[in-house]
């Protein structure tokens, strides 16, 4: 019995060495700045799954802080405000955040200029070839491409048609947009798209400053997206929960969304009882007296003439939209395995959206309602197949020319111009007395 204790005793001392070494080669690991970094950024999944979190965190917080001094310090937040700052002075977004950037990478970098640069550019290859990134960016290609098609169908005219019949205050017009850009939940981009050229002319009517119309757009396309359990953002947002959780903790989060909440209350708020203040009170009085833009530029000037047709209707805009929401969902739950039988979330909704792949989904999804948006409009006579190949070559040919009258004294009367051959047509866009006049397309 004794000699059994001590064999007992020996293997109790063996599994406790042996743990040490687990232990300690597990520390280790953190010792090398990939791989600490590495951990620091799967915190999301590490902090329910690793028991040991609390101190493998700490290990490779500090495995961070000795190759880079400004890692998880107030200096980490020099370089978002220094983006703000100067796109605020500046109005160059672009300019802004590139150098944003620069200097993010530069506390990177511990100060080293040449390790800065080579930094920077291996961030930006290293998220242009991620695929989740990619995809991102082929969703808004193809949103942009059914926003273009809608517009030359004539479908936000005949919205607009539609709307001005029955909208017949400023008031009214707001909350139409505030209205439009809560059904078009699925996503924050498209919902932007989308709800800015079929509301502008409605506002136009009704003397809402562009200045205004953007806050509105704005204030609307994220906080609803982000508070709509069934979008790009909850996609994106249940991706780094807990397995299984993700959309369960979305759903419950939503009450204590203030940012979201609060900024729809406060939109409807000004809208309703007509408070400006600020800059935009000064917006809304030139747009009273006749002046939409007050600054210098003037962006979508001329925008009415395009897809003013009277062949459009309000099906033509009110489809696509149903079909990218309806395609989007599917797609989504698809890539989270809501149709394949040997999968934990095969026809169970919650977990298949849980689990679901947002950048493979929507790109997936918006192709599909691009087929079905370029199918119907071809069905109802409104577009070719050759104008929906080369619409994106029009609102190229349109940009292009828009800034080239732009120069021109509106006190003048001329006649421009521009011919620009995609294939084997000839598009040609005539310009008389600074107003648009025709745009021909040739074989």
């Amino acid at each position: 019995m004794r000699n059994m204790m001590k064999k007992l005793i020996l293997v109790a001392m063996i599994l406790a060495l042996l743990g040490c070494f687990a232990t300690a080669a597990s520390a280790a690991d953190y010792s090398d700045p990939d791989q600490a970094l590495g951990y620091v950024d799967d915190y999301a999944s590490n902090v329910g799954t690793d028991p040991d979190f609390e101190s493998n965190i700490k290990a490779a917080i500090e495995t961070l802080r000795a190759s880079i001094s400004s890692y998880a310090t107030i200096w980490s937040l020099l370089p978002p405000v220094i983006a703000i700052a100067l796109a605020l002075i500046t109005k160059e977004v672009y300019s802004s955040l590139f150098i944003g950037i620069l200097s993010g990478a530069l506390l990177y970098s511990n100060f080293n200029p040449w390790g800065m640069i080579t930094n920077t550019f291996d961030v930006m290859i290293a998220k242009l070839s991620d695929s989740w990134n990619v995809g991102i960016l082929i969703f808004l290609v193809i949103l942009g491409m059914m926003v273009s098609l809608i517009n030359k169908a004539g479908g936000s005219a005949a919205y607009g048609r539609w709307a001005s019949k029955h909208i017949k205050t400023k008031v009214g017009a707001q909350l139409a947009t505030v209205a439009l850009g809560c059904l078009i939940f699925i996503d924050d981009y498209f919902n932007c798209l989308t709800v800015g050229s079929v509301m502008r002319p409605v506002t136009d009517k009704h003397g809402v400053s562009r200045a205004k119309l953007s806050y509105i757009i704005d204030a609307t396309a994220a906080p609803v997206c982000i508070i709509a359990p069934i979008s790009s953002w909850a996609a994106a947002v249940s991706s780094v929960a807990p397995e299984g959780q993700g959309l369960r903790l979305f759903i419950s989060s939503i009450p204590y969304n203030f940012y979201a909440l609060l900024t729809i209350a406060m939109m409807l708020m000004l809208a309703a009882m007509k408070m400006d203040f600020g800059k935009m009170r000064l917006h809304e009085a030139n747009a009273a007296k006749g002046d939409l833009f007050t600054t210098d530029a003037r962006p979508y000037a001329q925008s009415d003439v395009e897809g003013s047709d009277t062949k459009g209707k309000v099906l033509d805009l009110v489809l696509p939209i149903v079909a990218l929401i309806v395609s989007c969902v599917i797609t989504m739950v698809y890539t989270g395995g809501f149709f394949d039988a040997e999968s934990g979330a095969h026809l169970n909704l919650v977990t298949a959206f849980s689990g679901c792949d947002a950048s493979s989904g929507l790109s997936l999804g918006a192709l599909v309602a691009l087929v079905v948006t370029v199918l119907y409009l071809m069905a109802r006579g409104v577009v070719s197949f050759r104008v929906s190949v080369n619409a994106d070559a029009v609102e190229y040919i349109e940009n292009s020319a828009a800034v080239k009258v732009g120069d021109n004294d509106p006190r003048q009367t001329n006649k421009t111009q521009v011919e620009v051959k995609t294939g084997d047509l000839v598009l040609t866009k005539t310009v008389e007395d600074n107003g648009w006049c025709a745009i021909v397309v040739e074989k």
